[in-house]
């Protein structure tokens, strides 16, 4: 049986509502106490194009703070050529120095290569599954027709 676009969207809106509840669990797990409402304000969407009623992309919305922890960065840590310093990008802010307590938390990044599988597999079985249908509609067109043996 072949998927139809409302099972399609979904089947992709389910996807995106399971990662995000996983990378809430990321960040409970990995920010505890000082989660700074991302876990809160972590949502997703999966919009249906108007054009075909399919959905072409889902995305994840947060705080700008979901950013600084995956980077490790803010009060007193910058990142400069990839790696995590002390500092600030204003020229006037006194920079303490000492130890680098900060560290980048990964709950965003590893989440999604691991889970994104999932998203390609059903997103491959939807169009795989549209173009058999369109070659099948088409295979009477590609058909030698035998007209009377001569």
């Amino acid at each position: 049986m072949t998927m139809d676009a409302q099972e399609y969207n979904a089947r992709v809106a389910q996807w995106a509502k399971d990662e995000r509840q996983r990378l809430r669990a990321n960040v409970s797990m990995m920010t505890r106490p000082f989660s700074g409402g991302l876990r809160s304000q972590l949502g997703t969407s999966s919009p249906v194009d108007r054009s075909d009623g399919e959905v072409h992309r889902v995305s994840f919305r947060m705080v700008r703070y979901g950013v600084y922890v995956a980077y490790g960065v803010g009060r007193g840590y910058v990142r400069r050529d990839g790696q995590l310093m002390r500092g600030s990008k204003n020229p006037h802010t006194r920079v303490r120095s000492g130890a680098l307590v900060r560290q980048p938390k990964d709950w965003f990044d590893s989440q999604l290569e691991k889970d994104i599988e999932q998203l390609a597999d059903i997103a491959g079985e939807y169009y795989g599954d549209k173009t058999t249908d369109a070659v099948l509609k088409q295979i009477d067109r590609m058909k030698i027709v035998k007209r009377g043996s001569q």
